[in-house]
């Protein structure tokens, strides 16, 4: 419908982000929501006294169009220059799609995947499964570990919730 309105007035007045497949909405927009997480990410890590340059992250949905401009953002300029072995999982790679791109998390060293303390999902579904989440906190180097959900759907993490749910 809007094609047509653009084709019968010789243009629109204004822009028009009406449907997510539009190019320009998932451009434009994903730029900016994946801008924002990374603000609210860094604002609650000010709060305990953290920053995000330190962290080791993976990103869940990295070819996606949030995921994609989260790891851009992460390591051109939020990671510091000594800290730029972001881990990417996206079911649109390969089984390893290149240096630190994986399929899923099963092809992940164990070593690399237990080294992180900075999760950020924008997959759309829960890929962290239980027994992730234990060795996770049994073989993992870190002592504080976070969950970032940047997705509308905010079920990235649902089996870290049952699993915690579970244990209380």
């Amino acid at each position: 419908r809007m094609c047509e309105i653009k084709q019968a007035n010789s243009g629109l007045c204004f822009p028009s982000y009406s449907i997510a497949v539009s190019d320009s909405k998932a451009k434009e927009e994903s730029q900016e929501v994946a801008h924002s997480i990374l603000s609210a990410i860094e604002s609650i890590l000010h709060q305990s006294g953290l920053v995000l340059s330190r962290r080791k992250v993976i990103v869940l949905g990295a070819a996606g169009n949030i995921g994609s401009f989260l790891c851009k953002h992460l390591v051109n300029g939020r990671l510091h220059e000594t800290n730029t072995d972001l881990l990417q999982v996206d079911s649109k790679f390969h089984t390893n799609g290149g240096l630190h791109q994986y399929a899923d998390l099963e092809h992940i060293p164990e070593k690399e995947l237990y080294s992180r303390d900075l999760f950020i999902g924008v997959i759309g579904k829960s890929i962290l499964q239980k027994h992730h989440l234990e060795k996770l906190l049994l073989q993992g180097d870190s002592r504080r570990i976070f969950f970032a959900s940047g997705s509308t759907k905010t079920v990235e993490f649902s089996d870290l919730s049952d699993w915690l749910y579970e244990l209380s």
